[in-house]
């Protein structure tokens, strides 16, 4: 946050308007800086949140698709008396599609965090805009 000499100083740069440092929009100010920065870090700490929870959700199924393709490559190689070739083609179309399905996942996770980190930041310009517009509204009861 600028300090207020700074940011009375960049008021009447811009708009050719004095405010006194003891201006009671400092306190309008103040008071958005707080709300906007607990809004903020509670939006950090669920994104946050969320990509550890993705991020071992991820770990897990990568876990589990490879102990899977590494069952079903085992079961192959059991069954493989004379007919190698055919089994290697069924475990390389198995490996294949788990890979696959694994890869679908794992976007369908990322594209589930991209969708929670839009949301927050749709939030984020909301609060914005009706802070500005009560900074507004205050300025307008201010010039009355």
């Amino acid at each position: 946050m600028l300090n207020p000499d700074e940011m009375a100083r960049k008021v009447a740069e811009k708009h050719r308007i004095l405010i006194g440092l003891d201006d009671p929009v400092f306190a309008f100010v103040a008071l958005n800086d707080v709300c906007m920065g607990e809004y903020s870090q509670t939006i950090s700490q669920g994104l946050r949140d969320e990509s550890e929870r993705l991020t071992v959700q991820i770990q897990t199924s990568m876990k589990q698709q490879t102990a899977y393709i590494r069952q079903q490559i085992q079961k192959e190689f059991l069954v493989a008396n004379g007919t190698i070739a055919k089994t290697a083609e069924q475990s390389y179309e198995k490996i294949f599609q788990a890979l696959s399905d694994h890869i679908k996942v794992i976007s369908e996770l990322r594209d589930d965090a991209q969708s929670a980190r839009k949301s927050a930041w749709v939030g984020v310009v909301a609060a914005i805009i009706v802070n500005l517009i009560g900074f507004a509204a205050l300025l307008v009861l201010l010039r009355v």
